[in-house]
């Protein structure tokens, strides 16, 4: 499965050895499903919800795992605990959607993670059976407009991993989508928006602007987006 991943910045893991945790948990949708312009951006919200028989999970401000991620997590994840330098909560956005052509790249839309909204970023603390909602990232239309049809996509909650050596690991621990079921991935429904005829006076006031600008002008091994 094709991910990329953006990484939050995360400080050093500490030495200690933390006892085996199991972070259980569901990522999922608030409006996995409806219809929108062609020309109109589209938010996507999540909700991270742990299981009640779930580890906590916490972060510090500067992303780093200060519970729920332990040695047996790393070890799975394919890393070598005794090599790891940081470790990170993050989000993962499967690059096998149609909303864009490469990764989170378009055409038809292009993806950007919301950084301010995520988790990761704050002093988290997750217990077990809480959820926390938080607007993932937003597509926009490429150029301005993408055409008409029905798109979709699936998106991951892990743990990441960084080596020494550089190395980056991640370990899933919720999927909106396991097996990438098109039944629950968040999908939207693009119609064709009307296209803008400006009024006379608009017109006069566009030619106007570009006037005075005219006038300005002259004087590892795994593909992952993590937030």
């Amino acid at each position: 499965m094709l991910r990329t991943a953006i990484k939050t910045a995360a400080l050093a893991l500490a030495s200690a050895a933390q006892a085996p945790a199991a972070v259980i948990g569901t990522f999922t949708f608030d409006q996995p499903t409806g219809t929108v312009l062609s020309n109109v951006p589209i938010d996507i919200n999540v909700t991270l919800t742990l299981d009640a028989s779930s580890d906590a999970i916490t972060t510090d401000g500067d992303g780093n795992v200060t519970s729920g991620l332990s040695e047996a997590d790393i070890i799975a994840a394919g890393a070598d605990p005794t090599q790891v330098a940081r470790t990170f909560l993050s989000a993962s956005f499967e690059c096998s959607g149609t909303f864009t052509a490469v990764c989170n790249q378009g055409p038809p839309y292009d993806f950007d993670f919301d950084l301010s909204q995520f988790f990761f970023a704050q002093n988290f603390d997750l217990q077990p059976g809480q959820s926390f909602s938080f607007r993932f990232g937003t597509f926009t239309p490429t150029g301005g407009n993408a055409p008409a049809g029905t798109y979709s996509f699936n998106a991951s909650a892990l743990f990441g991993i960084q080596e020494d050596d550089g190395d980056v690991f991640y370990s899933h621990f919720a999927d909106t989508c396991v097996g990438q079921d098109p039944a629950c991935a968040f999908t939207r429904t693009v119609q064709a928006a009307a296209p803008g005829v400006p009024e006379p006076a608009s017109w006069a006031l566009m030619l106007a602007g570009f006037g005075l600008v005219g006038c300005g002008i002259r004087g590892r091994q795994r593909a992952i987006v993590l937030a």
